[in-house]
């Protein structure tokens, strides 16, 4: 019961993933709106950088959710321990925060390192 619970806390961040992921890639604001995106002051100098950021991230989002929900089901059909199946669900959590912040932000310095 208790792996259960916690392959639907993998479902759960992939939809909270999967949803975040959609509005920063379909949904986020106009440039110089900054109600919804991902808020970096270096993304916020021009509208490229601004649309170039929102899509990575939604990129990175979308396969955070899909990593998440694809995980869920192995450790479920696996009957994999409670211990492990915890320690794979903090490790993927970590490494998807991470990612979903640090990673854009590398991308977007690499595309734009000329201007």
């Amino acid at each position: 019961m208790a792996n259960l619970f916690i392959c639907f806390l993998y479902v759960l961040e992939g939809v909270i993933f999967g949803v975040l992921g959609f509005v920063l890639k379909r949904k986020h604001s106009e440039f110089p709106d900054f109600r919804v995106d991902y808020h970096a002051e270096k993304f916020m100098t021009d509208k490229d950088r601004w649309n170039y950021a929102n899509r990575v991230t939604g990129n990175i989002c979308l396969v955070a959710c899909i990593v998440f929900v694809v995980t869920a089901v192995v450790m479920y059909c696996c009957k994999v321990a409670l211990g492990a199946n915890l320690a794979v669900f903090f490790a993927l959590s970590l490494l998807a925060i991470l990612g979903t912040l640090l990673l854009p932000i590398a991308l977007v310095k690499r595309k734009f390192q000329g201007s």
